[in-house]
């Protein structure tokens, strides 16, 4: 868990991060230095692989965007007067419960 300083000093180095763009690298560095030092990734890893194998769609979905990226969405625009919006969603395929 983080302390209180440890806490307040996350706050104040990511507190720009809502600007335009990309936050710079430092920052982000940052970020993953604070949170390794909580918790290593592999025991995060291995917390969510617990939870995928549970079934948890969260955990699922977690895993698979990061594993497979995020699905692409595409946006078509036709016609003059009018305006038609097609979104289409990749879904992963269906796992076998067996």
């Amino acid at each position: 868990m983080l302390t209180s300083e440890q806490a307040k000093e996350l706050q104040k180095r990511v507190k720009n991060f809502s600007g335009r763009g990309r936050p710079k690298r430092e920052k982000e560095e940052t970020v993953y230095k604070l949170l390794d030092a909580q918790m290593p990734i592999a025991d995060v890893l291995a917390k969510l692989a617990e939870e995928v194998k549970k079934r948890d769609l969260t955990a699922i979905k977690t895993w698979l965007a990061y594993r497979w990226g995020q699905p692409i969405e595409m946006i078509r625009h036709e016609g003059d007067v009018g305006l038609t919006v097609k979104t289409i969603v990749m879904l992963p395929p269906k796992v076998d419960p067996g």
